[in-house]
C-alpha cells in the first residue's frame, strides 16, 4: 500500500547520486528489478527491505543466478517471521542444491 502523500513526497525528493556504481529506480519491484541487470561479480552484497513475503520472494528469485558463493544478503526485516524470514527459508528450501 502506498500511502499517496508520502508517495507524492517520494516522487519529488527522489535522491541523486554522482557515484557511477549507485543506481536508483523508483517503483514497484516486479516492474523495476526486470530493468536491472549485473554483471559477474567475485561477491555481492545484497540489501533486502522489501518488508513483504510476495516481495522479498520476487528480489531473491530475481538474484538467484547472480548471487555468487559468497554472497551476503542483508534483511532489514528478518525478525518477522511471515514476511522475510519466511520467504528466504522457503527460496533455500526451493533451492538447497544451487545455493
Amino acid at each position: 500500500m502506498i500511502i499517496p502523500r508520502a508517495a507524492s513526497r517520494w516522487a519529488t525528493s527522489f535522491p541523486k547520486f554522482s557515484d557511477p556504481r549507485v543506481r536508483l529506480f523508483q517503483g514497484w519491484f516486479h516492474e523495476t528489478l526486470p530493468l536491472y541487470t549485473t554483471s559477474p561479480h567475485e561477491a555481492l552484497v545484497i540489501n533486502i527491505d522489501c518488508d513483504l513475503y510476495s516481495s522479498t520472494s520476487f528480489v531473491l528469485n530475481h538474484f538467484r543466478e547472480a548471487m555468487p558463493i559468497g554472497t551476503w544478503l542483508y534483511f532489514d526485516e528478518f525478525g518477522s517471521w511471515d514476511h522475510e524470514c519466511r520467504a528466504f527459508r522457503d527460496f533455500l528450501a526451493e533451492n538447497r542444491n544451487e545455493v
